[in-house]
């Protein structure tokens, strides 16, 4: 076969492969996004309806509007993560650090994740103490904080959380423990593949199955690393480790 053939088969060949990983995300993102539209849509339904009969009393609005609030933010943070997904594929995720205070930033991650926490009955320990101070985007540390708790909360279901963030030689750790499952050590590695999700009694979590691994597309964006193990809870243990400084200028990308 000549090169030029061959060449044109194996260019076929990439772009049928990018279009069916595509057509995988499309799918998972209309599924996942279409869920939470459906209690902000009720919500403002049952509001309308309280409102037209004069049953909604100043004193039950408050709530309600937090409620509908909390929804919406839910959401958003779905719409973000995929935007997040996008930039990070495409090698286009900046990286903009500053002096902050490691210990502070996760901690405000995980009262994010308190309401998801007590639903799902995981008591969470938070040792993030003040003063553990690294040159690092928030907004990264924050994701990254985030979806870890989040991944923990989904698979350790009524088991505890332990969330650790401390100083480590060169820089900082962040740990993220549960009373779950675990993670098979022949595991390890695939959790942090595009779409991948584990199964939870045979049945696939509900989610994008992109948690862990734009988790490490971040982490290297900070020049840091990440590894799983075993936690003494008696599940998953997700280390994170993050030099004191990013090399090289305030700004760097990614790179697929």
């Amino acid at each position: 076969m000549p090169s030029g053939d061959a060449d044109l088969l194996d260019e076929i060949a990439r772009l049928r492969s990018e279009l069916a990983a595509r057509d995988a995300f499309l799918s998972v993102v209309g599924h996942e996004l279409r869920n939470p539209i459906t209690p902000i849509l009720m919500h403002v339904q049952k509001l309308r309806r309280q409102d037209q009969r004069r049953q909604l009393t100043p004193e039950q609005l408050g709530p309600a509007l937090e409620s509908l609030e909390a929804h919406i933010l839910h959401f958003v943070r779905r719409a973000t993560t995929l935007l997040d997904v996008s930039r990070a594929r495409a090698g286009a995720f900046a990286v903009d650090p500053r002096w902050i205070d490691v210990g502070q930033t996760v901690r405000a991650s995980v009262d994010h994740c308190l309401p998801a926490a007590e639903f799902a009955r995981c008591a969470i320990t938070c040792l993030a103490p003040a003063g553990t101070i690294g040159w690092a985007d928030p907004l990264v540390v924050e994701q990254i904080a985030e979806n870890l708790v989040t991944n923990a909360i989904k698979y350790g279901r009524g088991a505890p959380i332990r969330v650790t963030v401390a100083e480590d030689g060169d820089g900082w750790d962040l740990r993220v423990e549960d009373g779950g499952p675990g993670i098979a050590e022949a595991d390890r590695e695939r959790v942090f593949a595009r779409f991948e999700r584990l199964l939870d009694g045979g049945v696939p979590v509900e989610g994008f199955g992109i948690g862990l691994w734009l988790v490490r597309e971040l982490v290297h964006a900070m020049g840091g690393s990440i590894d799983v193990g075993t936690s003494d809870l008696g599940g998953a243990e997700v280390r994170v480790h993050a030099p004191w400084h990013l090399a090289g200028h305030a700004n760097t990308t990614t790179e697929d």
